[in-house]
């Protein structure tokens, strides 16, 4: 599935940004314009939404959320970039590939003819975050949109492959249905705050992730209501 490893023909043409990549890549950036400091090491990790089984009714049809989670991993060592794209294969790129396109809901419209046991579109496409040695994909709202609610908890995937390893709770059972696609790191403490809301109780549940992974806190709030609680701070 990957591309061969040499820069593609098609990354130096202009292309229609909210176009799906349908495919996975790894190959050596040959294109630099200036130098590349030596001294910069490290790798940056982006996730965003490009749609792998395309719908029989277009992509222009697709909400930007609905897209499938595809991460990418630009390796920075010596002067030098690697370039890599995986998808992670989740729940809903899973059932996409065995079920065909147009077999899922969409958060913008409703497919004709729906497969009976397909699961809520959640593609892991909002976040990607780095803790505890863990390279996690990050999900946001899922349809139907009326609902407050994020759509799954995070997705782990291999931090040199992209490999997807499989879905984290950060306790057994999980205090709720899912988390949201924001957690914060404390640059002090090195812990990651990160929280769930649901429409029914209980409406909100807080983690809060040790540096070495462990869950030291685990908890629901007790709020009144249930309410759209997308993102938090820490201060």
């Amino acid at each position: 599935m990957y591309e061969p490893a040499t820069t593609p023909a098609a990354a130096t043409k202009p292309r229609n940004p909210w176009e799906p990549v349908p495919r996975e890549h790894a190959y050596a950036v040959t294109r630099v314009t200036g130098a590349i400091p030596r001294e910069l090491h490290g790798t940056l990790f982006r996730n965003g939404p490009s749609q792998r089984v395309r719908p029989v009714e277009g992509y222009e049809a697709m909400h930007l959320f609905d897209g499938d989670g595809l991460v990418h991993a630009f390796r920075i060592s010596d002067g030098r970039v690697h370039y890599m794209s995986r998808f992670v294969r989740d729940d809903t790129y899973a059932a996409e590939e065995r079920l065909g396109p147009s077999r899922l809901h969409f958060l913008n419209f409703r497919v004709a003819d729906p497969a009976p046991d397909a699961p809520l579109r959640a593609p892991h496409n909002t976040n990607v975050v780095w803790h505890h040695r863990r390279l996690l994909a990050l999900v946001g709202r899922r349809a139907p949109a009326a609902l407050p609610v994020e759509a799954d908890h995070p997705w782990e995937m291999d931090p040199r492959t992209l490999e997807s390893r499989g879905r984290v709770t950060f306790t057994d059972p999980p205090l709720g249905l899912s988390v949201t696609a924001h957690p914060k790191i404390d640059g002090r403490t090195g812990q990651m705050v990160i929280h769930g809301y649901q429409p029914f109780p209980p409406f909100v549940q807080l983690y809060v992730v040790e540096p070495d992974g462990a869950c030291s806190l685990a908890e629901v709030l007790d709020t009144p209501y249930s309410d759209m609680m997308h993102d938090l701070a820490i201060t």
